[in-house]
């Protein structure tokens, strides 16, 4: 699911959500949404009726309706009746940098380390270069020790060495 919201400067920011944080922005909406997942994340809560209504603390910051509500979106989700709340971090670094916050702030909100924070933010285009570029120095080492042993040897097309004409 991809999400637009609003910047502290009035730009549009859109990030794609993953799946298992759909049940809840659904219900809660994105700024109570990121809010439950700083102040629940990696916590089991019980799904059940009497449970999600009267005993935790869900029901006191959102109200009853919307904790049985975000209890119903998750177990129709498929999800059992005790769920550990996902710490979505990667969400939360966008969400929170898109809001103003600087690295150090959100590495301090989220628990973390500023290194973290910075991988978190990298766009998906930045990390898929960084992949390739990662495959590129493995498959050059394996070549190197591959001439190194003798098993191949490196032809240098550019100079017209190894060309046969």
């Amino acid at each position: 699911m991809k999400l637009t919201w609003t910047d502290t400067a009035g730009n549009e920011v859109s990030a794609k959500v993953d799946a298992h944080l759909v049940p809840i922005i659904n219900v809660l909406g994105l700024h109570k949404s990121s809010e439950f997942l700083m102040l629940f994340g990696g916590k089991y809560i019980r799904l059940n009726e009497n449970a999600i209504q009267n005993r935790t603390n869900i029901a006191l910051l959102y109200g009853k309706k919307k904790a049985r509500d975000l209890a119903e979106s998750l177990l129709n989700a498929g999800y059992p009746h005790s769920y550990r709340v996902p710490t979505a971090k990667k969400f939360l670094a966008r969400y929170l940098r898109s809001k103003g916050l600087k690295n150090a702030d959100i590495a301090t909100r989220l628990s973390s380390t500023d290194v973290s924070v910075r991988g978190w933010l990298k766009s998906d285009q930045d990390r898929r270069a960084s992949s390739e570029r990662r495959q590129c120095r493995v498959l050059s080492a394996h070549i190197d020790e591959a001439v190194a042993l003798g098993l191949v040897v490196r032809v240098n097309l550019a100079s017209g060495e190894g060309h046969h004409g």
